[in-house]
């Protein structure tokens, strides 16, 4: 049995879109998409996911999250809480927070680009007003008996490729879970996301790279009026360190 995804986006040089194929090639504003740092030693972090929250309500389609479980802050507190990912702190590293939660809105510019939580709202309106040098489109089916999950992706340049044609953009495409239960300090700073039991439900966490594990992800080539055509095929795992891997979430 198969089942599409429909909750799919990807993440190009800074700039995210989301669409499923084909790609259009309407010129379109950007979208927002927060790469947030936690953990669940964090006491703070459910004041960031609160706030996230917030900002994907108040821009719905428009803004996505992505939850990075990393660091000291991140340490399992027993078995099935190991929410870490090598790939996830491969981008801490190239984010470069200087505190926890921090987090950053379409990677802003330079290295070290994460912020803090205070300053996410100030960082989505700008980026949702400016406009989009890439459209990108995607659908993603996954064939529930072999976990084999397969991902198509295009992309186009609207208005012709950014200045310095030629040059190379990055894809990455990432896949989350939902409604994942375990522990979290701090979890009243968020009472919503507080499962009846006392544990918390974990939203939009990041599991893996479908592409890469290069922070910058796939380096493709820009050229003016073409579609860029990628398909990514993967077999996922029943757990990632001892935390199931629920292909219905």
């Amino acid at each position: 049995m198969k089942k599409i995804l429909l909750s799919s986006f990807a993440l190009i040089a800074g700039f995210a879109a989301s669409a499923q194929l084909p790609v259009s090639a309407t010129a379109a504003q950007k979208n927002a998409v927060l790469e947030e740092f936690t953990g669940i030693s964090c006491g703070y972090c459910p004041d960031g996911h609160k706030i996230s929250n917030e900002l994907a309500t108040a821009n719905p389609g428009r803004f996505f999250a992505i939850n990075y479980h990393v660091s000291g802050y991140a340490n399992p507190q027993g078995a099935g809480t190991d929410f870490r990912t090598t790939d996830g702190s491969a981008i801490d590293v190239a984010g470069a927070p200087s505190g926890y939660p921090n987090g950053g809105v379409n990677r802003g510019t330079g290295s070290g680009w994460s912020v803090g939580r205070g300053n996410w709202a100030g960082l989505v309106t700008p980026v949702l007003n400016e406009d989009s040098p890439a459209n990108i489109a995607l659908e993603g089916s996954v064939d529930y008996d072999t976990r084999v999950l397969t991902v198509d992706v295009e992309i186009t340049y609207p208005n012709g490729a950014p200045a310095g044609s030629g040059t190379e953009d990055y894809l990455s495409v990432a896949l989350l879970q939902n409604n994942v239960e375990g522990p979290q300090s701090g979890a009243s700073f968020n009472p919503s996301q507080i499962l009846a039991n006392g544990n918390y439900n974990h939203m939009h966490m990041f599991r893996m790279f479908v592409n890469t594990t290069h922070p910058n992800g796939d380096m493709i080539s820009t050229s003016q009026g073409s579609v860029v055509q990628k398909t990514y095929t993967v077999t996922l795992p029943s757990d990632i360190a001892g935390v199931d891997l629920n292909i219905s979430q």
